[in-house]
């Protein structure tokens, strides 16, 4: 029989290393290889860039104590991140991340066509402006808001930290979710994208102000070192009244959203 060990989060952001948070936060712009962009940073851990013909959200992360100073962002849809490293420098800000998700992280501040991509950054505004606050909650879906207990816009993805899980077993992970909501809500676990997670099991459905688990079992035999697991989590909302399927006062369309956690970890 495989041993199962049991790993609780606790409820926390999901980039719990922003040290250099109050320094990022705000409306960058420069040239990168799409042309003339921008990057606005947020406090709670998101980060849009927007260039001509492109218009990308993440949750980055960022570890100011390695040299040089790292950053993660992670992708809706994705297990792997795309690394970076970053510098900054008064109002002068470079961001160099591999091309692709899952690649290695940049050793150096190259220029691209070297498998990495760079951009070279001005701060124009300390806190982002009101049409971007809009645009960050357009892209980030509602049910995100479960997962970090707060009715303020999400990041586009979730992500926790699960630390060290013992290579050859399986680990059961739990996420706290609270229904921030005013109506009750119906909660479907999709099936796992990854072959990694043999069981997801969490509550059939939350009362407004209601927290619960959602228990992730995580198979880690054949895993070596950093490693994560996709679980997409569907939010229904119903009518208090009749118990249906509720509608969106805003849209008229019907009451629900798929949130992205992602579970990192390393197996060793």
């Amino acid at each position: 029989m495989i041993p199962t060990v049991l790993v609780t989060l606790a409820l926390v952001h999901s980039a719990p290393l922003l040290t250099d948070a109050p320094r990022l936060v705000g409306e960058w712009r420069g040239e990168g290889p799409f042309g003339r962009g921008t990057l606005v940073i947020t406090p709670n851990g998101t980060c849009v860039e927007k260039s001509p013909g492109r218009l990308r959200a993440a949750t980055f992360r960022v570890d100011p104590r390695k040299r040089p100073a790292e950053i993660d962002f992670w992708d809706p849809g994705a297990e792997t991140p795309r690394r970076g490293i970053y510098k900054i420098s008064g109002n002068n800000l470079t961001v160099c991340w591999a091309q692709d998700r899952g690649d290695a992280r940049p050793a150096r501040f190259e220029a691209p066509g070297l498998g990495t991509e760079i951009l070279h950054l001005t701060r124009v505004a300390r806190v982002a402006s009101p049409a971007w606050e809009k645009e960050l909650a357009r892209l980030a879906p509602w049910a995100n808001k479960l997962f970090t207990g707060s009715a303020e816009a999400p990041p586009p993805v979730i992500v926790r930290d699960a630390g060290v899980l013992p290579k050859g077993e399986t680990t059961t992970v739990r996420v706290k979710m609270t229904n921030v909501y005013t109506v009750p809500l119906k909660v479907e676990s999709s099936r796992p994208v990854s072959e990694r997670v043999p069981r997801v099991r969490g509550p059939d459905g939350l009362d407004p102000k209601q927290a619960e688990f959602h228990e992730v079992g995580i198979d880690t035999r054949g895993l070596d070192g950093e490693c994560a697991v996709r679980i997409p989590v569907a939010l229904l909302g119903l009518d208090p009244k009749t118990g249906d399927l509720g509608e969106d006062p805003k849209t008229g369309r019907p009451f629900t959203s798929l949130a992205e956690v992602v579970i990192r970890f390393e197996s060793r």
